[in-house]
């Protein structure tokens, strides 16, 4: 796959009332190729997380890209992961949570990486391997939403072509059950029930 020149990334700081942001770039992102998608995650001014991936590239040829902010200067950092990182989230305590492609991944605090498994959507076939996992967020220590994709057929009636359906995975309890039928029209296809 040829590369589009260097990749280039550049980061803005500057406080929500700042008259001027001070612009940085991303060292050693010139290994990814041309275009790529960022997720960024900054719980604090002095820690910061970005991750990156190429979307034009093959999945499996995919090279995992991390970088963190210490407060003064960006720095990449190694990351047993060999798929693109689609998104970064950060709890208090300091795990780090990655979406990348096929896998939701924790990074504890000591730097160990583990598979975190999510279980198989209920509504419909298939293992939970076969999600597309593109977002993952931290709220406090103990809130985690993840949200995935799956390809499914659709029903009959509709053509006999291949769709996609989404997933949303969270570690909060629902105060009601959460429903959403596809027969409905979009905007009132989510509801709760008491």
């Amino acid at each position: 796959a040829p590369n589009y020149v260097d990749t280039t990334i550049l980061v803005a700081h500057g406080r929500p009332d700042a008259d001027r942001w001070e612009v940085t770039q991303i060292p050693d992102a010139d290994a990814l190729d041309g275009i790529v998608n960022l997720a960024l995650t900054a719980p604090s001014d002095d820690r910061a997380y970005l991750v990156a991936y190429e979307p034009f590239t093959p999945r499996e040829e995919r090279q995992s890209f991390f970088a963190h902010y210490d407060g003064s200067r960006w720095r990449e950092l190694p990351l047993p992961i060999d798929d693109g990182l689609m998104s970064v989230a950060a709890a208090d305590d300091g795990t780090l949570w990655f979406a990348a492609g096929r896998a939701l991944y924790q990074r504890h605090e000591n730097g160990e990486i583990t598979t975190v498994p999510l279980p198989p959507p209920r509504f419909a076939r298939g293992a939970s391997d076969a999600l597309h996992l593109h977002a993952v967020r931290a709220f406090g220590q103990n809130e985690l939403w993840v949200e995935a994709s799956y390809r499914l057929d659709l029903p009959a009636g509709r053509g006999a072509k291949r769709g996609w359906a989404s997933a949303l995975f969270t570690t909060r309890p629902p105060r009601y059950p959460l429903y959403c039928d596809a027969n409905q029209p979009a905007e009132t296809a989510l509801y709760e029930v008491e």
